[in-house]
């Protein structure tokens, strides 16, 4: 053996020192990548936001709310439904466009004061606008459950408009306006 090869006991050769460095480097980086993939899978974009429920009850229409105060200006899926329900007062009610432009509005009031046969919003109300340019954007009719009741599916840009010139004071505008499904940004 040569003297240069000579090891002192204990000593591992220096090829073997530089192996384990490069092993426990790899180590690391394998780690670190898979924490990055596992975050970025779970903060990956989920899609839009979605309501489902009906807002027919007072409950029901403060999660609504709840859910458009939370996604102003955002796209929004909904599964919505305004159930008529025989002599029940009732926290949504059909009103008639003045202006004609959109599909349908619901006069969202909980308030037991408020005329459930209302003709025109109460104080306090929130009036959500439909509008869509084409019957297949979205489902905006009476759905399954016949006349005098809304359903409201699809994905719709959700803006909260405040009162509105034509809006008695008091009362609050949200427009939903139905984008159709091919528009919709496929989720992550």
């Amino acid at each position: 053996m040569h003297p240069d090869q000579v090891v002192a006991p204990g000593t591992p050769p220096a090829g073997r020192r530089w192996t384990k460095v490069l092993t426990a480097i790899a180590t690391i980086i394998g780690v670190l990548s898979g924490a990055i993939a596992i975050s970025e899978f779970v903060n990956r974009d989920k899609g839009p936001a979605v309501f489902t429920g009906t807002v027919d009850s007072a409950p029901g229409m403060r999660d609504f709310l709840s859910f458009a105060d939370e996604h102003d200006t955002e796209l929004v899926k909904l599964d919505l439904k305004c159930v008529y329900h025989d002599d029940e007062p009732m926290a949504c009610v059909q009103q008639a466009d003045m202006l004609e432009q959109a599909v349908v509005l619901l006069d969202l009031n909980d308030d037991p004061s408020c005329d459930p046969n209302r003709d025109g919003p109460c104080d306090g109300s929130v009036i959500l606008f439909f509008f869509a340019d084409s019957v297949n954007d979205a489902q905006i009719d009476n759905g399954e459950y016949g006349a005098g009741s809304i359903v409201v599916r699809g994905y719709f840009n959700l803006a909260k408009r405040g009162n509105l010139g034509t809006l008695p004071p008091g009362v609050t505008a949200i427009y939903l306006t139905a984008v159709p499904p091919n528009q919709v940004p496929k989720a992550a």
